[in-house]
């Protein structure tokens, strides 16, 4: 195991970049944009070890070294993902290219399987060998950096030799790319140009393989029961009607004789001839009492909703959205990945930004469990006495004190605030609200392009 380097900070000029205000764009255009796709937790999953029976990579001029390729499984609606991002009408804006921190046959490999023949759409596909790591750290799992200047410098530049790739714009800044991947310190250099999005984990591809075997048993249900009409049962109404027709089942007997006892005869006769006293249901009845049955089975047990991971859908409605932008670091800057439900402000304290971790609390406030799993009583309610007096103070210092120099307004006394709560931000997915926003402009982004929007996968 290898320590991670410290975190990096983006330098003064690109803060500076960032901080100029993004404008809407008449013509999205006049401004092309640069999307850097990553590939492992961001468009798929790739088995952590390859099987057995995979077949070997041959890499050219590596002798004998042939490693074997891992299984690759894309995320739910690629296809609708690549159709997009490939339309026809999104190309006169966007520029893709897959920027990937594994080694090149893995990427190869990788790209071969998800995008087939549409590898060519892509201004440039890179591996681990374009990250500027030692040789020594080269073969090693360490944590990497993708700096943004790299493409920025090396891509679209003037003095391309003939026959290159060129594109209308000479190069590509922070105003103009966002990078796709699910690891938030691949992007520490640029925070603002990371489009970050949840990692696509086996936890999450085996709750989608779950969602496929629901989608296809339910398939096959309405299927059989479309090919096999409603078959009635045999007690019919007829012969609920007639109940002495269910003599005829009965074995063959020898009519009675004018001298024996004709009371069993009579008998029968009697019962054929008596009147119903419950007359059976009429159709109308029947049909009512099976929709009650229905209701009442589905309220006792409900269906299940069929559910995919919808993380490329809504990378769909925030790429339509940052196509209008003239800044997209300015624009990701000022909470605009979290579209009409920015997170709350530090500026204005609030009980639920206490909750969300933006209030630390001392060790000594924290109620602890016992060994027998009960919560002391007493030491509970001091707990919940110490975090009232903690909130007073910490609202009565804001509106008192003030600010210190340098910090923002109400800014909290806490210098040990977590990496997770610095790129809180960056978490839009975790927000439902915000999720269901970009899934629901990107599905109507689709259908007004006349994208089918199919999920894709296969078990």
């Amino acid at each position: 195991t290898i320590t991670p380097p410290p975190p990096q900070g983006p330098s003064l000029e690109y803060i500076t970049a960032s901080d100029d205000p993004s404008h809407l764009l008449t013509d999205p255009a006049s401004s092309r944009k640069l999307l850097v796709l990553d590939l492992n937790g961001t468009l798929l999953h790739r088995s952590p070890h390859p099987s057995k029976n995979a077949p070997r990579y041959p890499i050219p001029g590596r002798g004998d070294f042939q490693p074997r390729l891992r299984s690759v499984h894309p995320r739910p609606y690629l296809p609708s993902f690549k159709s997009y991002i490939f339309h026809p009408s999104n190309k006169e804006w966007l520029d893709i290219m897959v920027w990937s921190s594994a080694q090149p046959h893995s990427v190869h490999d990788m790209v071969d399987q998800c995008f087939h023949d549409e590898k060519h759409h892509f201004v440039a596909i890179w591996a681990r060998d374009t990250l500027g790591l030692p040789q020594h750290l080269y073969s090693r799992k360490v944590q990497t950096l993708k700096d943004l200047n790299i493409p920025w410098s090396k891509l679209f530049t003037p003095s391309d030799p003939p026959g290159a790739v060129s594109l209308p714009t000479s190069c590509h800044t922070a105003m103009s790319t966002l990078l796709m991947d699910d690891s938030p310190r691949k992007a520490e250099l640029q925070p603002y140009n990371h489009l970050c999005v949840k990692e696509y984990s086996n936890i999450i591809r085996n709750r989608d393989l779950a969602s496929l075997l629901e989608e296809k048993a339910r398939t096959f249900q309405q299927l059989s029961q479309s090919m096999n009409p409603f078959v009635p049962s045999r007690t019919t109404h007829h012969s609920r009607s007639h109940p002495h027709l269910l003599l005829t089942e009965a074995p063959t007997q020898s009519a009675p004789s004018t001298q024996g006892n004709l009371l069993p005869l009579v008998e029968i006769i009697t019962e054929e001839t008596k009147p119903l006293s419950n007359p059976p249901p009429s159709k109308k009845r029947k049909r009512r009492g099976k929709r009650e049955a229905e209701r009442k089975a589905s309220r006792a047990n409900p269906v299940p909703v069929i559910e995919y991971d919808e993380t490329l859908l809504a990378i769909v409605g925030i790429l339509d959205e940052v196509k209008h932008q003239s800044n997209i670091a300015s624009w990701v800057k000022a909470n605009g990945l979290w579209g009409p439900y920015p997170p709350q402000s530090l500026a204005i304290p609030s009980i639920d930004a206490l909750t969300r971790g933006r209030f630390h609390a001392s060790r000594e406030d924290i109620v602890t469990l016992s060994d027998s799993g009960s919560v002391d009583s007493e030491r509970r309610g001091e707990g919940k006495k110490k975090r009232r007096d903690a909130i007073a103070a910490f609202f009565e210092a804001s509106v008192t004190e003030g600010p210190e120099d340098g910090a923002p307004p109400y800014a909290l006394k806490n210098e040990k605030q977590d990496q997770t709560n610095s790129l809180e931000a960056q978490l839009w997915f975790d927000d439902p609200p915000t999720m269901r926003h970009w899934v629901d402009r990107g599905r109507n982004i689709l259908e007004a392009l006349g994208i089918p929007i199919e999920h894709g996968l296969k078990q």
